[in-house]
């Protein structure tokens, strides 16, 4: 069995990092299992780029300017991202994925994918394994819905654009997403809660879903004693320590003003 792994990038963000190491657990387990991103940054031998020359780096940058440049100009970044998938790699006619049995899509905007060229991808008629690693999938358009639930009907007079109304890019997206019904598709969700929200779309809710947690390398991330680890990081025994980690500690949703918060009324 052949599956390759379909990712805006290898290593760039949490969620190429997550399709990565699902890559690397499949190889070590037997399965034929390689990744095909338009973003090389590891030198991994099992990972392919679509970008290998001039031309093909030409219409990435095009690609990724205009993804970028729609999100700047027409989203309200304080809600978080927000993708038109206006263009994309056509891939269906790429080696790697017509040798390959499985398509397994992961975080495919920035650029890679659009909806017209994920459609041609289902025309293969491969069964398709979409790992979510946000909402996107299912909405008109954010990453994250925060507090709207639009999703689980129809999308328009949508939050996250400046120029929202009844029949707005958020609809219109929602609208051409409905032809995800007619895939041979199987949603993955990292989260018991991606999963919950994933069934109550309207867009992905009658697929069969399955929540398998990201791997991690137990070589690399093992349980050590607590007072060995202190003394080799230098940290001492009596204090007690607090860990915050994220991508963007801009983006409200991670919770970083939470934190400071929490420290001031430490300090009190």
């Amino acid at each position: 069995m052949k599956v390759v792994h379909l990712s805006n990038s290898d290593l760039s963000g949490g969620a190429a990092i997550a399709c990565k190491r699902i890559v690397e657990a499949q190889v070590k387990n037997g399965i034929d299992s390689a990744l095909l991103v338009q973003r090389k940054l590891s030198s991994d031998p099992k990972v392919y780029s679509t970008t290998t020359n001039l031309f093909s780096t030409l219409r990435y940058n095009v690609r990724f300017i205009l993804d970028e440049g729609y999100i700047r100009l027409l989203t309200n970044q304080s809600r978080g991202r927000f993708s038109n998938p206006l263009i994309g790699a056509n891939l269906a006619d790429h080696p790697i994925v017509k040798s390959s049995d499985i398509i397994n899509l992961h975080w495919i905007n920035g650029g890679f994918l659009s909806l017209d060229t994920l459609k041609k991808l289902g025309k293969l008629g491969k069964p398709i394994v979409w790992t979510l690693h946000d909402m996107w999938a299912f909405t008109g358009g954010c990453h994250y819905s925060l507090d709207c639930r639009k999703f689980e009907s129809s999308c328009g007079n949508c939050p996250s654009l400046k120029f929202s109304g009844e029949k707005d890019a958020s609809n219109k997206i929602f609208s051409h997403k409905i032809f995800f019904s007619e895939l041979n598709l199987t949603i993955v969700t990292c989260s018991k809660w991606l999963k919950q929200e994933t069934e109550k779309s309207l867009i992905l809710g009658q697929k069969r879903v399955e929540n398998i947690p990201n791997p991690i390398d137990t070589e690399i991330y093992q349980k050590y004693d607590t007072s060995t680890t202190r003394r080799k990081l230098g940290l001492a025994d009596e204090k007690f320590y607090i860990l915050f980690g994220a991508m963007n500690t801009k983006d409200e949703r991670k919770g970083f003003k939470f934190l400071i918060e929490s420290l001031k009324s430490l300090t009190q």
